[in-house]
């Protein structure tokens, strides 16, 4: 993978599209595109968490990706989620899972796949769905992102962390 004739990744398919090397990798390679989440760095009795940038949402994140962030010293860390990786629900869970709270922006029923773009704060994430689910502009929406599929970089850098 290049960015204007610099050599970003070089790899199989399946390791670009799974650790990205960078920010421009991940939102280049996959449609729909990768979701990136703008956050600052926190703690918490020891407990990594990620502050969305506009105050909209805060992850704790699970051990290992605390340690990944730990490990790099960023102080600001954008999220990469993939649509097919997020699954959206009407109403809050009480499975113990990453959820974030937004609202529906837009849903579309494409046959096989519906795509949602829920609103986050200030930004929009797409969430591809199953074809039997249907959502309403400006209802509440609760996505869940597989957490063994969240991708960290250094806000400053675009480096994978």
């Amino acid at each position: 993978v290049m960015n204007l004739g610099v050599l970003q990744q070089v790899g199989p398919f399946e390791e670009i599209y799974n650790r990205p090397a960078n920010e421009f990798v991940a939102g280049f390679i996959g449609e729909p595109p990768m979701n990136f989440l703008a956050t600052e760095v926190q703690s918490e009795n020891g407990v990594t968490i990620l502050q969305a940038q506009d105050g909209s949402f805060r992850l704790n994140l699970p051990p290992e990706l605390g340690r990944k962030v730990d490990g790099s010293g960023a102080q600001n860390v954008n999220v990469g989620i993939r649509p097919i990786d997020v699954t959206a629900h009407h109403s809050p869970s009480d499975n113990g899972r990453l959820e974030l709270g937004g609202s529906v922006y837009t849903f579309e029923w494409l046959g096989e796949e519906g795509q949602l773009a829920a609103q986050l704060g200030a930004k929009r994430v797409l969430v591809v769905t199953s074809h039997m689910e249907s959502f309403s502009h400006g209802e509440p929406v609760w996505l869940q992102p597989r957490t063994d599929r969240i991708h960290l970089f250094n806000a400053a850098t675009g480096v994978a962390l």
